[in-house]
């Protein structure tokens, strides 16, 4: 019994029309899994715990008497989600000027230091407090310099403080969820330079 030629020909059609079908349903498959969805743009929100951040201090300076100053204010605010609760020994607010031209300790003098027991979300601690410039004859401080004069450096710190081990006391009421602002950014506008009579 022949086949009639025109039978191969549709049988044929048919087959390329099903291959054709099956691989754009694969091909359709593979895009289907490989899609990615593009990230979704991540929103800020506030810290859910207690987040205590430390702002830049003001720096005011002035002579009074032939000396000196330095006054300077700053604050320490729980921008958090939570009220901040510990013993007043675990965490303080600090207002501290680094002198560059010593070491050790003796770079560091606090100007006001705040224990904090309780600081409720949204509220702040002030500080402030003067500097006794010491060894001062002039603000500015620009080269070239006369001869016998020198540059000393100073930068005001605002910073929180708190006991190492605050993370493993049990309290989660005083677990900071942001360290990253817990000193203000050391920035040109927190230095200041003057002149002194060079030490040798």
């Amino acid at each position: 019994m022949k086949t009639s030629p025109k039978v191969f020909l549709v049988l044929g059609l048919m087959a390329v029309f099903a291959l054709a079908i099956h691989a754009q349903t694969a091909v359709k498959k593979v895009e289907t899994v490989n899609i990615q969805q593009p990230p979704i743009g991540r929103i800020y929100q506030p810290c859910p715990a207690p987040d205590l951040a430390a702002s830049r201090p003001t720096i005011v300076k002035s002579i009074v008497g032939g000396r000196a100053y330095l006054n300077l204010t700053a604050k320490v605010t729980n921008i958090g989600g939570k009220d901040f609760i510990s013993r007043p020994d675990q965490a303080s607010a600090r207002l501290i000027v680094k002198q560059y031209w010593l070491s050790g300790p003796a770079q560091y003098a606090t100007i006001q230091a705040v224990p904090i027991a309780r600081l409720n979300k949204g509220q702040a601690i002030n500080l402030s407090g003067s500097y006794l410039v010491p060894n001062f004859q002039k603000w500015n401080c620009t080269t070239p310099l006369s001869p016998g004069e020198c540059c000393r450096e100073l930068e005001v710190i605002v910073m929180v403080s708190y006991d190492p081990d605050i993370l493993m006391d049990g309290n989660i009421d005083n677990d900071d969820c942001n360290y990253n602002n817990n000193r203000c950014a050391n920035v040109p506008a927190n230095h200041v330079k003057y002149t002194v009579e060079c030490p040798w």
